[in-house]
């Protein structure tokens, strides 16, 4: 890449600096993992932005007045490259009108030595793991860097300067004022790191995560009766920590599923965000209709009845308020009001062929993600030792098990169709057919017959029945 970039510099009359991650990464010695590079230089920036598209094979897209994008591929990877004119008379007042220290460094791209510049003494700073303004006015200048904050020190593990540390309480009345877009992509960037659950509390302490969950504050100071050991604020931080445990230990668990889990779970969903994120979002709000059933009877006892359909409402409305999709939206909703289902079914006595029907044919692969968040919840619900999570552990080996092996006719169609019915008892098309289905899937799925022949057989010896319970239903 770097041979490329000086053939770039050579055609350009002005210097050009390479800045940004990359930036970052080469003075830590590290392994750049991102695909994007960000250049600024004096002159005209669309000038620039074509020269680079034609040197990169790829195409440049305006993102403002003054920056492009380039968009190009190199062998199999898609790159991103990001051109902005000077921002200050030269390198060194653009780079002091940065967000921190750590991102206010550039390499003059040239022949020979490249050329580190570093006014701000970033490169000390990356030196001792620590995140510090570039100047006072960095949060006024731009509010989405008190996210950006917290995200570099998820990504990198650094500490907070005590002073920007200050400022960012000071600055966090300002973000209201940035667009939800861009507060969501920020959002998602810190869950996608590990260890999100201290990085959300950073955010709770900075007076951030109000602005970007509106109403999760009902959740900061509620008490919760037995069987919970923590309240409410305390174990939603403990479901995300025992969440991505969780995400470590599934090949140890399930060993023989552990591709297909971690696959499903890396799932891209919407632009950068995936099942993995979305899954953390619900393990934190899985219980955020909880202050608006809370109620206490005669003896004392807590309770929060219905706190699942409450809380499928507020996560819906979190959801839209972060301008994310229909397919991210559903996924929420469905894990946060379904979230008591697999710790219900995992206390059972008797776990049925039915059961485990009716909970993936309500849930699909999505019920793969719900067992996992209830394995995290059960966590910090209970102590440790409590007997129920050797049991829950066993249920959802057998789950698992129900998923990717035994469940009937696995990824072929079912026995018995619509059509089937119709044709084999003169049945017209409409509701009825429906619920015939139903029932004798159910029974597919237990065994109770293997072939077409005996399945239209099982429906007729049980029809008259099935039609009366259908009748007392309506």
């Amino acid at each position: 890449m770097l041979p490329r970039l000086r053939t770039l510099a050579r055609s350009w009359p002005f210097p050009l600096y390479l800045v940004g991650g990359l930036v970052r990464d080469w003075v830590r010695e590290a392994k750049a993992w991102e695909r994007d590079i960000d250049l600024t230089s004096a002159g005209e920036v669309l000038s620039l932005a074509q020269q680079a598209a034609c040197l990169f094979r790829g195409r440049p897209i305006p993102l403002d007045e003054n920056t492009w994008r380039v968009l190009f591929r190199e062998g199999k990877d898609r790159w991103q490259l990001d051109l902005s004119g000077l921002r200050g008379e030269d390198i060194s007042m653009d780079l002091k009108g940065r967000d921190f220290t750590l991102n206010a460094m550039a390499i003059e791209i040239k022949e020979g030595p490249l050329l580190l510049h570093d006014p701000l003494r970033g490169q000390a700073d990356l030196a001792s793991g620590r995140i510090r303004w570039c100047s006072p006015r960095c949060f006024q200048d731009d509010p989405l860097r008190l996210l950006r904050a917290v995200r570099f020190n998820a990504q990198l593990g650094f500490t907070m300067d005590e002073e920007t540390w200050e400022g960012m309480r000071r600055a966090s009345p300002l973000l209201p004022g940035i667009s939800r877009e861009r507060i969501r992509d920020e959002f998602f960037k810190i869950l996608s790191q590990p260890g999100s659950a201290g990085h959300i509390q950073t955010l709770k302490e900075l007076g951030l995560l109000e602005v970007v969950i509106p109403g999760i504050s009902g959740m900061y100071q509620l008490a919760q009766g037995a069987p919970h050991r923590l309240p409410l604020w305390d174990h939603s931080l403990s479901t995300v920590q025992f969440l991505e445990l969780a995400f470590s230990e599934i090949e140890e668990i399930v060993p023989e599923w552990s591709p297909l889990i971690q696959g499903r779970l890396s799932e891209p969903l919407e632009g950068e965000i995936d099942a993995r994120q979305v899954l953390k979002l619900a393990a934190l709000l899985h219980d955020i209709g909880k202050p608006l059933t809370r109620t206490q009877d005669e003896q004392g006892r807590v309770r929060f009845f219905g706190h699942e359909e409450q809380g499928r409402s507020k996560v819906s409305e979190i959801c839209r308020s972060l301008r994310l999709g229909n397919r991210i939206r559903g996924r929420a909703e469905a894990l946060v009001s379904s979230h008591l289902r697999p710790i219900l079914l995992a206390s059972e006595e008797l776990l049925t062929a039915r059961a485990q029907y009716r909970f993936f044919r309500d849930l699909k692969d999505l019920g793969i993600d719900l067992l996992l968040l209830g394995w995290a919840d059960l966590k910090a619900t209970v102590e440790g030792g409590d007997p129920q999570l050797g049991r829950y552990l066993a249920f959802l080996r057998r789950m698992l098990r129900y998923r990717f092996e035994e469940s009937p006719r696995r990824g072929r169609p079912p026995l018995i169709r619509g059509r089937d019915i119709m044709e084999a008892f003169g049945f017209p098309s409409g509701p009825r057919i429906g619920l015939l289905l139903e029932r004798i899937h159910e029974a597919e799925a237990e065994g109770k017959f293997q072939t077409r022949a005996e399945g239209l057989s099982y429906l007729g010896a049980h029809l008259d029945r099935w039609m009366q319970q259908r009748e007392k239903t309506d």
